[in-house]
C-alpha cells in the first residue's frame, strides 16, 4: 500500500561500461522535431511545450541512437518524442477504465481500423509514424511488432489497477510489467527500422539474445526507476523499483536504492554473459556476413541506449531534483 508521504531515495551512482556517443546530427533534428510536435499539435498547452523543450528529448534520442542520422534520427526521434508524450498522457489518469478505453483508441490504430471518431493529436501522430514504419518494414517485423505493443497496452493497463488500489507489486511481478511496460522491446524494433534493417526470425528467438534484451530492458527501466521514483509516487505510481524493493525487503527507500543499484549492476553482469555466449556460438558464426554484421548492430544499439538513456537522465531537468 502507499501513503501520501514522499520518501526520499539515496544517492544515484549508476554506472554504465559502455562508450558516451551523440549523433552529430541532433542540432538540425531538434529543430526539425519541434517543428513536428507543433505542427501536429501534440503540446496541448504551453507548460507541457516548455517541460518537452527544456527536457530536450530530441538529445534522448541522439544519445540513444548516435549512429543516426538525417531522415532515420529524425524518424527515431519522432517515434521516441511522440511515446513519452503518450506516455505522460497516460500517467495522469488512474482510472483503469479510462485506461482501457485509451489503450483501445491506440490499439485500433495499431491495426489500422478506420477512426469511429476524430482522432486526437497523438492518435493522428500514431497514424502517421505507423505510416512511415510500414515503408520499411516487413510483414514479419509488422506482426512482431504488434505483439509488443499488446504486451505493452496489457502491462500499462495493469500498472493503472496497480495505481487505483494503491498496490506496490512483489519484485518478479514488477520485472515481468515493467520490461513491457517500458516500452524497450518497442523501442528495439524501431532499431532495425531506423538502421534499415531486420534480424531474422531464429536470430531473434536464441536465447541467447533474449536475454541480452531482458537485461538492456532491466538497465534502462530501473536506471529510470531511480530518477523518478519520487515524483511518480508523489502522483500515487506505485511500479517502481523502489517501493517495491522497500516493500520487498521491509527497508527503507535510502536502503532499496542501494539494493536498487546492485540489481542493474546484476542485469549489466547478465548482459555481457549472454553477449559473450550469443558470439561464440555456432548460430551466430554460420550467419551470412549481413545477418552477422547487423546482430552486431544491434548489439551495439542495446548497449547504447543504456548508456545514452543514463546520460541524458543525469542532466535533463525533468529529474533536476535527484541530481542536483
Amino acid at each position: 500500500m502507499t501513503s501520501s508521504a514522499r520518501p526520499s531515495t539515496g544517492p544515484i551512482r549508476v554506472t554504465i561500461p559502455y562508450a558516451s556517443r551523440t549523433s552529430a546530427d541532433v542540432a538540425r533534428s531538434r529543430l526539425r522535431h519541434h517543428a513536428w510536435v507543433a505542427q501536429r499539435g501534440l503540446w496541448p498547452d504551453s507548460r507541457t511545450e516548455q517541460a518537452y523543450r527544456a527536457a530536450d528529448f530530441p538529445l534522448f534520442v541522439a544519445r540513444t541512437h548516435p549512429w543516426a542520422e538525417g531522415d532515420d534520427l529524425d524518424l527515431a526521434t519522432d517515434l521516441v518524442g511522440w511515446s513519452w508524450l503518450w506516455d505522460d498522457s497516460l500517467d495522469k489518469q488512474a482510472s483503469p477504465v479510462w485506461a482501457a478505453d485509451a489503450l483501445d483508441a491506440y490499439r485500433s490504430v495499431l491495426y489500422d481500423h478506420p477512426p469511429q471518431t476524430p482522432d486526437t493529436p497523438l492518435l493522428a501522430a500514431w497514424r502517421q509514424l505507423l505510416a512511415r514504419l510500414e515503408h520499411r518494414t516487413t510483414a514479419d517485423w509488422r506482426r512482431r511488432h504488434e505483439a509488443h505493443w499488446e504486451a505493452t497496452f496489457k502491462s500499462f493497463l495493469q500498472e493503472a489497477h496497480n495505481n487505483a488500489g494503491k498496490i506496490v507489486p512483489e519484485f518478479d511481478t514488477y520485472v515481468a510489467m515493467r520490461r513491457n511496460a517500458g516500452g524497450m522491446d518497442i523501442c528495439l524494433d524501431w532499431v532495425e527500422a531506423v538502421g534499415r534493417y531486420e534480424l531474422p526470425l531464429h536470430v531473434h528467438a536464441m536465447p541467447e539474445l533474449i536475454s541480452m534484451r531482458q537485461a538492456e530492458q532491466d538497465v534502462v527501466a530501473m536506471t529510470n526507476d531511480l530518477f523518478s521514483a519520487g515524483k511518480e509516487w508523489a502522483v500515487g505510481n506505485t511500479d517502481n523499483i523502489i517501493p517495491v524493493l522497500a516493500q520487498e525487503k521491509n527497508c527503507s527507500w535510502q536502503d532499496a536504492t542501494r539494493l536498487a543499484h546492485e540489481c542493474i549492476s546484476m542485469a549489466l553482469r547478465n548482459f555481457h554473459d549472454a553477449e559473450n555466449r550469443f558470439l561464440s556460438s555456432r548460430p551466430y558464426r554460420e550467419l551470412p556476413r549481413a545477418d552477422r554484421e547487423n546482430s552486431d548492430h544491434f548489439i551495439e544499439a542495446m548497449k547504447l541506449w543504456m548508456r545514452g538513456s543514463l546520460d541524458w537522465h543525469l542532466t535533463c531537468p525533468r529529474y533536476r531534483e535527484v541530481t542536483s
